[in-house]
Order: C-alpha cells, then structure tokens, then sequence
C-alpha cells in the first residue's frame, strides 16, 4: 500500500464525505417523494449539507475518506484513479440511500456513466476502454436478465448500477468482472444467513441490494 497516496486520498475523501452528507439526507426519502428538506426552517439544504447552523445528515466524513484512501493506495497516482475515487463517493452515497430506503435514484447512477466514461477515457488507454464498455454491458445485461426473470428480487436501480460497477470493473479485467459481481451474492448470502440465525430478519424480509453490489466491486477493485 502507498502510505503517501493512502494519506492525500483521506485528505481529499473528508471534503467529499461533508457533500456526500447532505445528498444522503436530501435523497433518502421514498420514491416519488420531494427531496428531504431542513427539520429546521424547511428550506432546500445544499451541496454542503449544512442549514441553520448545522450538518446535516449522517456523518460521511472518516467513512468517506477510508473508501477514497483504499482506493488512491490502490491505484497510487495511476490515471484511472479519479474514475475510481468518483465512484468510491458515489458508493458511498448509494449504499446509505439504499439502505434507508431500498432505492438506487436515477439521479446519482445515470449521469455516473457519462462521468466515468469521461474520466477513464481521458487516461487515452482505448483498449481498457472498450473493455470497460464491454464489462458494463455484460454486468448490466446479466442483472436486466435477472429482473426479467424474478421481478422484486433484482429492481432496475440494480440493473442500473450494476452498468456502472460493470464499466469500472472491466476496465481492471475480466476476471475482477467475475468476481465483483459474483461477490455481490456470495456477500448477500452471507449476511442472510446470520441475519436469519439471529431473527433478526425472517424469509419475508428483502435486503437492499446495492450495498452488497458496491463491497463486492470494491473488494474486487482492492484485492
């Protein structure tokens, strides 16, 4: 691990762990809702995630800035490091929003395929590229195949975010591909299996997907 690049990717993850914040707090809200508002004065809370005085939100900070660290020691200056940090934000972001409330909004996984388009193009390596393209048409593909057959088990959020993980994922190779989405399910299974021993879940319940699709991809990314 690079200690050095380790440290500047916590440095820039605190910064992006307060924005982050305040997007949790104003997407975590049924689907169909308005975005959450300040419990204070109403209004609209910003990109700082701060009204009336104070954060809001849940604390991201140190969260955020473990996963952007990770990352930056992972890649260590490479040029494909901001497509990664992106997503590692963005992770972040989701998995709180769907573990509040079970959605994946358009808003934060459709633009992020222009955006890592964008950043992994601009490393000039085509050939990793079109791989990476590749990889979020075949992860996307799998998922949309399986929401077709077991509709309420896969949703579309996860058809749409699998895309994205796809596109990150095959930019590394074929085999991270595999075994990131792989991963996904191997971890959900998991989770189950203890949530039921304990009760503290029942065969009824659903568990939200897409946290268990962004570990996979970052253990994959990581390994």
């Amino acid at each position: 691990m690079d200690v050095e690049w380790a440290v500047s990717g916590a440095i820039a993850g605190l910064p992006a762990g307060a924005v982050a914040r305040g997007v949790v707090h104003r997407l975590a809200v049924p689907a169909g809702e308005p975005d959450r508002g300040c419990p204070v004065c109403g209004g609209r809370v910003g990109w700082t995630g701060r009204c009336c005085g104070r954060a809001l939100g849940p604390r991201l900070e140190w969260f955020t800035a473990a996963v952007v660290a990770l990352l930056a020691a992972r890649f260590a200056g490479r040029p494909e490091l901001a497509a990664f940090a992106f997503l590692g934000v963005l992770g972040v972001v989701l998995a709180l929003v769907d573990v509040a409330v079970e959605r994946l909004p358009d808003r934060l996984t459709l633009p992020a395929y222009p955006v890592v388009v964008a950043l992994l193009g601009m490393t000039g390596d085509w050939a990793a590229l079109g791989r990476a393209v590749l990889g979020g048409v075949a992860l996307g593909g799998v998922y949309l195949v399986l929401a077709v057959l077991r509709p309420g088990g896969v949703g579309m959020g996860d058809v749409k975010l699998a895309g994205v993980l796809g596109l990150a994922l095959g930019w590394l190779g074929w085999p991270e591909l595999v075994l990131g989405g792989a991963l996904a399910f191997v971890l959900l299974a998991g989770v189950g299996v203890v949530l039921l021993a304990a009760r503290r879940i029942t065969t009824r319940d659903a568990l939200a997907f897409g946290p268990f699709m962004l570990v996979g991809a970052l253990v994959a990314v990581t390994v």
